[in-house]
């Protein structure tokens, strides 16, 4: 359409526009004309004799429309339309059908690409639904631009694959074409002379974009640039690039008939917004929107880290890997792809160390992109001295210049490395302006794990290895700062992996800050629990204190391994003592242990020691709910299961002594799954409180846990989808060495409602992960109950062959307890 705009401009001006004093001239006649300037300079470049990289404003094509004789550029362009003979509309139709061709042939190419490059298998790969959707309703928006910000490894690129296939293959969309490109193809745009909008037009086989705008056809030309941050031109040939795209946003504003999509980093998303004049143009790309890592997509969620190890790692092992197994540190690192490729890459059922740490992701992921990438030396140097000025903590960048040129683009490698760390999220920048007007830029490292790691290489290399120097020297420069579990717990895993339990055993008298420090006993715990070795060498020397006992086991009561691991440290913490309370405390546990394991020869000399003990005034309340649990199991399970009233009334009445929410809610962390399991459903009601909100504490989950599985059981509620999709993120936030009782609800629970929904594939996995999570903790009793439960479904489904093989397990798992007949219990 301009150039047919052009064409009358020179007619009605009597010649062709051909040089400089052409277009003076032609300045001249419009103000005579129309009382209204166009400078020669604007002129030039609309006829080519000005390189350009942008198309010319509404404001230029009013105008010259009003000179050629119309009232202003949509006049002509609906006068133009109005006029086109019968064979030029046939034409269009065909050049819509080329412009398909050719981006179907760019974007397969593409698309090849990142298959190539995908970490593991693209088919292998999951739809990102919730990101998906949200391009979907970019689609079906009015915004004519958006962009995927996320550092390196985020998943950027196969999403966007994704995303493309699904609509390349969508019936609903087969009118609309879809350009999915590399970046580094404006590397291209950038050594041209011609406007973006031309450009893109060769890309499609046409000669300009508005040559498919003639007519109304039937769909929409969306151009899909991925990982922006990967093209190499430089300078003004960057800037062109940058000041490109935010024009085409500007342009495709006028139609809804283009759209624009790019993926980059944080660091390349900053450099293009100075150019972006109305940011509003760009749908859910506000900066308020980004996380702390750059990202205003999620990471995975525990779905979808679930369904890639089922495509992978449980594929090649006999054994079922489940998300809710890992230390919900190294979930949270696996929700970004990069780092879940790497654990991938090297995970095997051996490896059991690697479910309950991330350290060792950790050191992959330095391997990979610092000390076997580009630039190493360079990159360690610059690591290292942010750790040397912060110790831990962001520094000035100022301050890192002095040291090395990293501001200095033809001075070394410096720069470049710098750039590295910074694009793939590694490092972050942050600006500071004080009420004085004063800048700053900050720089620290992204992840405070890998922080806490990089601290203690530094400090190890200082000290030659792992000594008592080298605690005391953590000890000196980090007790009570927030990086002291974190370094402390890094430095405790790291002398664990040598077995310097020489060092070690001495820990608690090197360290007595690690006493008041919850998080960090709890990270002692989980390396404990790795090695069995240092377990037995360890763990009978740091309980014989009092302080021991109570820091490392009381306070630290592993619901999540009662069966092997926490069994051992209950034995080691009986022999360390005679007090009433701690006796009481340990049988128990251990009485508790050995019915929800199904192990009579535990459950019955414990159960016997404490069956006619009342609960210690000084003892939690979990522990309190445990010894009632302990009083149904045996009634049930030992006794002839008709006298469960009183006990039930007991431990109301118990209950009801509580004054604060945590107390009541410790209580029924144990009292209510049994109750539930047992099949006393009316007595659960008893434990429910009133629940506002599922944010927050463990307790709060705890009971919105409790509340929800009793509706479900009894028929009154299900889950709503909003609810589905906050329950995978809110098991992050239960005790993580507390949490898969309440994960084995949630997912009954998730299984109940979508079998409510007629959903089966999604029921039958939330079921398969209750009961695989119930073996991988040992809770035989309750994947005793679940295969019953499934069988009675499968009857229900007439699928008679699965539900006897679910029943003869069932009755498996029974005959091996050494207890009598289960009296209803299935």
């Amino acid at each position: 359409m301009v150039e047919l705009l052009t064409q009358e401009v020179e007619s009605r001006f009597g010649r062709k526009i051909s040089c400089q004093k052409d277009c003076i001239s032609l300045s001249i006649s419009i103000m005579d004309t129309c009382r209204e300037y166009l400078s020669p300079a604007t002129l030039r470049r609309l006829f080519g004799l000005l390189a350009t990289n942008s198309n010319p404003s509404h404001v230029t094509l009013d105008i010259l429309s009003r000179y050629a004789g119309y009232t202003g550029w949509d006049d002509f362009v609906s006068h133009k339309k109005s006029k086109i003979p019968e064979g030029i509309i046939r034409s269009a139709d065909e050049d819509w059908e080329q412009a398909a061709e050719h981006a179907k042939a760019v974007s397969s190419k593409t698309l090849n690409h990142i298959m190539h490059l995908s970490g593991i298998r693209f088919e292998e790969t999951v739809h990102r639904r919730q990101v998906e959707e949200r391009l979907d309703q970019f689609l079906n928006s009015n915004n004519p631009a958006t962009a995927i910000i996320a550092p390196g490894g985020y998943g950027k690129s196969i999403l966007l694959a994704h995303w493309y296939q699904i609509h390349r293959d969508l019936k609903a969309n087969m009118n609309d074409v879809f350009l999915l490109a590399p970046a580094t193809m404006l590397d291209h745009y950038a050594s041209s002379n011609t406007f973006i909008g031309h450009w893109l037009a060769q890309l499609l086989g046409q000669k300009s974009l508005e040559s498919l705008l003639v007519k109304d056809l039937p769909g929409r030309i969306v151009f899909i640039f991925d990982a922006l941050d990967e093209v190499v031109s430089v300078g003004a040939r960057f800037n062109k690039i940058l000041e490109a795209l935010a024009d085409l946003a500007e342009a495709f504003a006028q139609t809804n008939r283009f759209k624009l999509v790019i993926s980059t980093r944080l660091s390349t998303w900053t450099q293009l917004k100075p150019y972006i004049t109305h940011p509003l143009l760009w749908y859910f790309s506000d900066s308020e929107l980004l996380t702390h890592e750059g990202a205003n997509i999620p990471p995975l969620s525990p779905d979808e880290v679930q369904q890639i190890l089922d495509q992978t790692i449980n594929l090649r092992f006999n054994q079922r890997l489940l998300i809710f197994e890992l230390h919900p540190d190294l979930r949270q690192t696996l929700s970004y792809p990069y780092f879940l490729q790497l654990f991938i890459q090297v995970y095997t059922p051996e490896k059991q160390n690697l479910l309950n740490n991330q350290h060792e992701i950790l050191l992959e992921f330095l391997k990979s992109k610092i000390y076997f990438s580009t630039l190493p030396d360079e990159k360690v140097d610059i690591l290292t001295e942010i750790i040397r000025l912060g110790n831990g903590h962001r520094v000035l960048k100022e301050d890192i210049k002095r040291s090395y040129p990293i501001h200095l683009k033809l001075s070394g490698n410096y720069f470049t490395a710098y750039h590295e760390l910074l694009s793939y999220g590694i490092i972050t920048e942050e600006q500071v302006v004080e009420s004085t007007g004063r800048y700053f830029k900050y720089v620290h490292i992204t992840s405070p794990q890998l922080t806490g790691l990089l601290i203690v290489q530094d400090i190890v290399n200082s000290t030659g290895g792992i000594t008592e120097e080298t605690f005391r020297q953590v000890e000196e420069k980090f007790a009570g700062t927030e990086l002291y579990p974190l370094v402390q717990g890094t430095l405790y895993y790291t002398g664990s992996r040598d077995r310097n339990e020489k060092v070690l055993v001495k820990f608690f008298e090197l360290c007595p800050n690690a006493y008041t420090h919850g998080q960090l006993l709890r990270e002692i715990c989980a390396t404990l629990r790795n090695s069995s070795y240092l377990l037995n060498v360890l763990m009978p020397e740091y309980t014989k204190t009092r302080l021991g006992r109570q820091l490392l086991v009381e306070q630290n009561i592993d619901l999540n391994h009662l069966n092997g691991y926490f069994t051992t440290v209950l034995k080691h913490y009986l022999s360390n003592t005679t007090d009433i309370s701690e006796l009481f405390f340990a049988q128990t546990l251990l009485a508790f242990n050995g019915f929800i394991t199904l192990n009579g020869m535990l459950a019955q000399p414990n159960h016997e020691a404490t069956r006619n003990v009342k609960p210690p005034a000084d003892v939690s309340p979990l522990v309190a709910g445990a010894w009632f649990s302990n009083q149904l199991f045996a009634e049930i399970i030992m006794g002839n299961g008709n006298n469960t009233t009183p006990i039930v009334e007991r431990a109301t009445s118990y209950y009801r002594k509580f004054t604060s929410y945590a107390e009541r809610a410790e209580f029924s962390e144990l009292i209510v799954p049994t109750l539930l399991l047992l099949g006393q459903h009316p007595a659960v009601e008893n434990y429910l409180e009133d629940i506002s909100s599922i944010a927050g504490s463990h307790y709060q989950v705890v009971n919105y846990f409790n509340r929800k599985l009793f509706e479900i059981l009894s028929g009154k509620n299900h889950f709503s989808a909003e609810e589905d999709c906050q329950i995978q993120q809110i098991y992050q936030q239960l005790n993580p060495i507390r949490s898969f009782p309440q994960v084995i609800a949630g997912e009954v629970g998730r299984a109940a409602s979508y079998f409510h929904t007629q959903n089966l594939t999604m029921a039958h996995q939330c079921i398969r992960n209750a009961i695989e999570l119930s073996g991988i903790a040992g809770y035989k009793l309750v994947e005793m109950k679940l295969m019953n439960g499934l069988a009675r479904v499968l009857s229900e489904m007439r699928e008679e062959k699965q539900a006897m093989l679910c029943r003869e397990y069932a009755e498996t798992l029974w005959k091996c307890s050494g207890f009598t007949s289960p009296n209803g219990i299935g």
